[in-house]
């Protein structure tokens, strides 16, 4: 078992955190995300944090980003996000619903669209039996290696992945609003994924050099950014971008 708390007390947890945000898996969702995002004003970026996505952005973008601990802009309590109604030009949500427990991600995903102008975009890891399955194994095998649980790994499992269906039942308000456009993408493969966090997990035990090594490795990928309209049982997340030609503010049956 490593002695994980104390590499990164040795290492710097920057390290850790550095290797994470530069993951192939990471840069590719968010470049996605960007892509998915036209070109906003503002932006409020619902549970990111500063810095990650504001270069898949236009550079004049004034980006603010909500989330329940630092570092952020806002910091807020439960689902509810501390602004008005149709305050930005764009909401994103990345990597985020999977962490909120299933009978409150419906409300969580109203506010998003209740503090758009014009669109939303959502992303968030695809709830397939395989993935779900292999998630859990993931966290398994982290806390053999490490002694530690992984927060993010073990939220997964606990609250489980979103499925299609639980998204598509979601956004169904809105569907019937004239001249809104809801459109479902699906990109990578989770296998691949979860390989870059084992490989992370491990250059960290590694020392200095294995960790540059891998940081160059992967600073070096070839992103695939395809986007698929159907998902496979190997899918690994899934893009939500709800469109409207008008402020759509708070829904009501």
């Amino acid at each position: 078992v490593l002695c994980f708390e104390a590499i990164r007390a040795k290492t710097g947890g920057a390290a850790f955190g550095f290797l994470l945000a530069n993951a192939p898996d990471t840069r590719e969702r968010h470049t996605i995300v960007g892509q998915l995002s036209g070109t906003p004003q503002t932006v409020l970026d619902a549970g990111g944090v500063p810095g990650l996505l504001s270069r898949h952005l236009p550079r004049r973008t004034r980006i603010v980003t909500a989330n329940v601990e630092p570092p952020a802009d806002l910091l807020v309590q439960g689902v509810k996000l501390p602004v008005e109604d149709a305050s930005f030009d764009l909401v994103t949500s990345v990597d985020v619903l999977e962490h909120i427990p299933p009978d409150d991600r419906p409300a969580f995903i109203g506010e998003l669209v209740r503090a758009a102008k014009r669109r939303v975009v959502l992303c968030c890891p695809f709830g397939s039996p395989e993935h779900q399955a292999a998630e859990a194994e993931l966290l398994v095998w982290f806390e053999r290696v490490t002694g530690e649980r992984h927060q993010w790994l073990a939220e997964h499992v606990q609250n489980g992945l979103p499925t299609d269906d639980e998204l598509r039942a979601a956004f169904a308000p809105w569907t019937t609003r004239p001249g809104t456009d809801i459109a479902f993408s699906y990109h990578g493969d989770f296998r691949r994924s979860m390989a870059q966090l084992k490989e992370a997990t491990l250059a960290i035990a590694d020392g200095v050099a294995a960790k540059a090594g891998l940081a160059m490795r992967w600073l070096g990928y070839r992103r695939d950014l395809r986007l698929a309209s159907q998902p496979t049982r190997w899918t690994n997340r899934v893009f939500v971008r709800l469109e409207h030609d008008q402020p759509l503010g708070r829904f009501s049956a």
